[in-house]
């Protein structure tokens, strides 16, 4: 009898200690929702073996983020807020590539772009309550790490991998109201690093000829621009 008071009053703190659950939102809670995002980057490297000779590659990519949010937090009795954020999403990848034959220009619109992204965010902030309304200001680090993948159509053997890892600082803001979360987060990368690998068979897109094929090259450069995130969801 004593282990089932137990599981029942356990049951009972875990429902009532739902962020806005009590009329002040404290306590500890779990959100899930939808978020939108973006990762802006720019780089340089030094030319791609198939350029030989040309001048240093730069890339530009702004990646379009989609996904889901999910969200552990804990507000204090007196406001100071701990949240955790997970995030998995649907990347539509963009990646420009100048200064070695201009490769994306030329392929006009004939390129196929899809991918994924994750990000951890741990953060930490502020919240005022005015009944079972709030907002809380934010701020903490995140990793993120995301996947293009380039293909161009009729030609088979012709792909790129574009992998990208940002550790950014993040600062934003989340209002509440019943339940109900609605925030945005700006991000400034202090690391970024990409990686562009390139897997052909040179004869079918004619590049160069002594070239080998089924050639793999990864470029890392070392620089990013902003990222940025604005989701909405329950918390329970």
């Amino acid at each position: 009898m004593k282990k089932y008071f137990c599981a029942l009053t356990l049951s009972s703190l875990l429902l009532t200690s739902g962020y806005g659950a009590d009329e002040d939102g404290k306590g500890l809670s779990f959100g899930l929702g939808l978020d939108y995002g973006f990762d802006w980057a720019r780089s340089s490297y030094q030319g791609l073996p198939l350029f030989q000779g040309l001048p240093d590659v730069v890339t530009n990519t702004f990646d379009n983020k989609i996904g889901l949010l999910a969200s552990l937090q804990y507000v204090s009795d007196i406001g100071i807020v701990f949240d955790t954020q997970i995030r998995l999403a649907y990347l539509i990848p963009s990646l420009g590539i100048h200064g070695a034959g201009n490769l994306s220009d030329s392929l006009g619109n004939n390129i196929n772009s899809a991918g994924f992204s994750t990000e951890l965010a741990l953060l930490g902030g502020y919240r005022l309550g005015f009944g079972s309304v709030g907002l809380a200001i934010k701020t903490g680090i995140a990793y993120a790490y995301s996947m293009g993948h380039y293909s161009i159509n009729n030609v088979s053997d012709f792909y790129l991998l574009n992998n990208q890892h940002f550790l950014s600082w993040k600062i934003g803001l989340e209002a509440d109201f019943n339940k109900v979360m609605l925030g945005f987060l700006v991000g400034v990368p202090f690391f970024y690093a990409q990686q562009v690998s390139t897997h052909a068979n040179i004869a079918d897109v004619n590049f160069k000829s002594t070239a080998p094929t089924n050639m793999m090259y990864d470029a890392f450069s070392d620089w990013g621009l902003v990222s940025f995130n604005v989701y909405v969801g329950y918390r329970f």
